[in-house]
């Protein structure tokens, strides 16, 4: 609930939101951050930002027919 939350606030301000799942976390804690246990464990990370539209990627409505 609170994911959709972020997304729902992110969209309403004009924003764009996305989840990112951290499976790569214990890596980040243990190598990079130096912890010893899992106290400050992160389960998921929410990016808030203004988003891009890469001209070069074509896109097309959902199911179109290609007949």
């Amino acid at each position: 609930m609170i994911g959709q939350q972020l997304y729902l606030e992110a969209t309403s301000l004009g924003l764009s939101g996305t989840g990112i799942g951290c499976f790569l976390d214990d890596l980040m804690n243990t190598k990079v951050l130096g912890l010893k246990n899992n106290l400050y464990q992160s389960m998921y990370h929410f990016t808030v930002g203004v988003g891009y539209v890469d001209s070069r990627i074509q896109t097309l409505p959902p199911y179109e027919s290609r007949a």
